[in-house]
C-alpha cells in the first residue's frame, strides 16, 4: 500500500525489495551501484511506496 516501508537488501549487481516477513515484492536494476556499495559497507535502506498503478510500483529509497 502507499507509504508502506519495505526493507531494501542487496542481491548481486540489483536491490530487492521485500516486506518484513521476507516476501520479495520486486527488483531494482538501474543507477543501485552506490546504494549496494553503502549496504554493503552495513548502511541499511528502508524503499517507502509512492505509488501503484497497473502492476507498477514506484519507491523511495531512504537512508534508515
Amino acid at each position: 500500500m502507499v507509504n508502506d516501508e519495505l526493507l531494501v537488501i542487496a542481491r548481486g549487481s540489483a536491490l530487492e525489495i521485500q516486506t518484513a516477513a521476507g516476501a520479495v515484492c520486486g527488483t531494482i536494476i538501474s543507477d543501485v551501484v552506490s546504494v549496494i556499495d553503502c549496504i554493503n559497507q552495513g548502511f541499511s535502506y528502508v524503499a517507502v511506496v509512492k505509488s501503484i498503478s497497473a502492476g507498477k510500483c514506484t519507491v523511495d529509497i531512504r537512508h534508515q
